[in-house]
């Protein structure tokens, strides 16, 4: 997992391995974040890379 700057992970999150937080992410609790994915903004959303 790459966790970048002021990015926030709350409790029961699942953050799977490979996975990519932009900066200033909010992942919210109880959410997944699947293996090789990226995702930005608060709250967390897919990162369309244009």
């Amino acid at each position: 997992m790459a966790l970048n700057t002021r990015s926030i992970i709350l409790y029961n999150a699942n953050v799977s391995n490979h996975a990519v937080l932009g900066p200033l992410t909010l992942v919210m609790k109880g959410e997944n974040i699947p293996a090789k994915s990226a995702w930005t903004g608060s709250p967390a959303m897919p990162w369309v890379h244009k």
